[in-house]
Formats: structure tokens, sequence, C-alpha cells
């Protein structure tokens, strides 16, 4: 990468409201890392309370995603089966609401899958996302789930609007999934 690359970059952030951005690899201690920069910019910022902490919670789910979700790993502690998820996380504001966009590589078979999931969280109503969301913490888990099963009903309960979400081919096995959530 050039330096007018790099320039063309943070102008294209810049234009489209981006205010934190990062791609590479995540773990645990890069999710806590990017979660404080995250809270001090908000804090700097004065932005209300609540809304930075929907803001907050919803990095968090979708940073979770990343962490379990990508196939792009690397091993990094192969005696303690411990490895980093790629991805990207970013954080902007449009107009007067912020926006959060994670995108990571996942197996073209899951596809159709997480897109049925994701287009059923999407059209509910808050009150029927706070029903789902007990329902889900009260049953056993899905097999495809590595956590309980909510993050995208979190996600959808803590928006301020529906959140938007793709899915771009790659290979034969492996897509890119995008999901943007505002608040």
């Amino acid at each position: 990468m050039e330096i007018d690359d790099l320039c063309k970059l943070k102008r294209l952030s810049s234009d489209n409201g981006v205010i934190f951005f990062y791609q590479g690899y995540f773990s645990q201690k890069i999710l806590l890392g990017l979660g404080d920069a995250l809270k001090a910019k908000m804090t700097r910022d004065d932005v209300e309370s609540t809304k930075s902490k929907k803001l907050f919670s919803i990095f968090v789910e979708q940073v979770q995603n990343i962490i379990r979700y990508s196939t792009d790993k690397i091993e990094v502690d192969r005696d303690l089966q411990k490895e980093m998820s790629s991805g990207i996380m970013l954080v902007g504001k449009e107009e007067e609401r912020f926006f959060t966009v994670c995108g990571n590589i996942i197996e073209t078979k899951d596809v159709a899958r997480i897109s049925e999931n994701l287009e059923e969280i999407r059209n509910l109503e808050k009150d029927e996302l706070k029903k789902l969301y007990k329902e889900k913490i009260r049953s056993e888990s899905d097999e495809h789930s590595k956590g309980a099963g909510i993050g995208f009903i979190e996600i959808a309960r803590k928006s301020s609007a529906p959140f938007d979400y793709g899915f771009k081919d790659g290979d034969d096995c492996e897509s890119f999934f995008f999901l943007k959530a505002y608040v």
C-alpha cells in the first residue's frame, strides 16, 4: 500500500462518517482494548449514556461474532488451542445516529441458514424480540451456535432501526458476511 492509497482509505472513511476502524485478527484481549478505545471516544464526545451503552453492547456482540464464526483464523497457541479470527469492525455516525458494521468470512453452506435467522429477527417488533430472547435463554443452544445463540437478537434489541446485512460470494466454499446496526 502506498501513501496515496492510505490517504484514499482515510478520505473514504471520513466521507462515510467512520470514527473507529479495525481490520485484522481479533481475540478477547483485542476486544477489550478496542472496547476501551471506543468507550473513551464516546466519553470524550459526550455521547448520551444510554446511546453509548447500546452502541458498546452491539459492538461487543459483533466482535464476538467475528471471534466465534470467522473461518479465517490463525493459531496462536497450539497447546492451549487458542486462535485469532480475522474480520473488520467499524463504528461511525450518520447525522444523529451511530452505526456499527462488522464483516468476516464464513462458510458458504451457512449463508442460507444465517440469512433465514437474520430475516426472522430483523422483522420482529421490540416486544417480540424480548419474547424470543427469553425463549432462547431457556432453551438449548442451536447446534451451529458457539454461544447462547442470542447475539443477533441482542443486536436487534439494542438497535434503533432494523439492522442491514448481506453476503458476498467468494470462492466455492467461502462468503463474506456483513452486518450493520444503528443506534
